[in-house]
């Protein structure tokens, strides 16, 4: 929400929730008036009418919602703050071993109905290597420190 404040030039009040649950509710009762929050959990309030879906974060259209524009394309050109997910080990696990896991992920993640799942909750199934993985890990760790102490946002432990 906050490379999106700092894109657009508004500013409106944070107000931070422990999870998506008691957020969509906030939502729903009209406490709060905008979030942004993963489409997998949010995807069956839109569709049942509780909530209207205003833009997606991502470079593209989401495949889950088709109908709703991205950012770029309905306000902010060129902005893009794509969520992702990724498996992380501790620090001097045996090459071997990272090997291993990052291949039957991948293949977990390649089997039509993982793939489909993933796809289901708005997602994009990727399986990329470590190797592939890092630079775009640190790359946003990057991006977001610099949004976090532009915007203050104290740090924590």
């Amino acid at each position: 929400m906050e490379m999106l404040k700092r894109a657009a030039g508004i500013d409106i009040q944070a107000i931070p929730y422990r999870g998506d649950a008691p957020l969509n509710t906030a939502l729903i009762a009209g406490e709060i008036d905008v979030a942004i929050v993963p489409i997998g959990t949010i995807g069956p309030l839109i569709e049942g009418g509780q909530l209207k879906a205003l833009a997606v974060n991502s470079a593209k259209r989401s495949p889950v919602l088709p109908n709703v524009p991205t950012v770029s394309e309905d306000a902010i050109p060129g902005f893009e703050a794509p969520a992702w997910q990724g498996y992380f080990v501790p620090a001097g696990t045996p090459r071997d071993i990272v090997e291993r896991i990052q291949r039957e992920t991948a293949k977990a993640i390649a089997s039509p109905e993982t793939n489909e799942r993933i796809k289901a909750m708005g997602n994009e199934p990727v399986g990329s290597t470590p190797d592939a993985f890092d630079p775009k890990f640190k790359a946003d760790v990057a991006r977001f420190i610099t949004v976090v102490k532009e915007a203050g946002i104290p740090m924590q432990n």
